[in-house]
């Protein structure tokens, strides 16, 4: 009736864990399988069976210690979340130093470049001297 709809089918009783088996194939048979193994199969090594298998785990938790696993997530959470922002207000402000120093190192080799040009025209060092002394100030 139409083309756009496309339905595939998998049954996960014919699942296999073996080393040709595809992921599809691999994560059917860990999901079929999942009550009675014991942890994870040799070959499961994808992240996705890291993420199925520590929710399990997590699922199997008494309803005390799961609120505790939640609770020590959230504050782990909100520690790296502390230093990422202190990580990130550092960066800028060490960018804004760098600005900073590279404005003032402009302005020296622009001082350099204009007492250079002022040798050239013959000027007495005692007046560049002066100058330079007056714009420190």
């Amino acid at each position: 009736m139409t083309d756009d709809l496309h339905y595939i089918f998998l049954e996960v009783e014919k699942c296999r864990p073996d080393a040709e088996a595809s992921l599809i194939e691999r994560v059917g048979y860990a999901l079929y399988h999942l009550p009675e193994l014991e942890g994870k199969p040799a070959g499961f090594d994808e992240e996705i069976f890291d993420l199925l298998f520590s929710s399990a785990d997590l699922h199997n938790f008494a309803e005390e210690d799961r609120i505790k696993y939640h609770n020590d997530m959230t504050t782990e959470r909100d520690i790296q979340n502390q230093i990422d922002f202190a990580m990130d207000k550092g960066r800028e402000e060490g960018r804004e130093e760098g600005r900073e120093e590279g404005r003032e190192e402009g302005r020296e080799e622009e001082r350099v470049k204009i007492i250079d040009a002022l040798r050239k025209q013959g000027v007495p060092e005692e007046i560049i001297s002066k100058v330079l002394e007056d714009t420190k100030e």
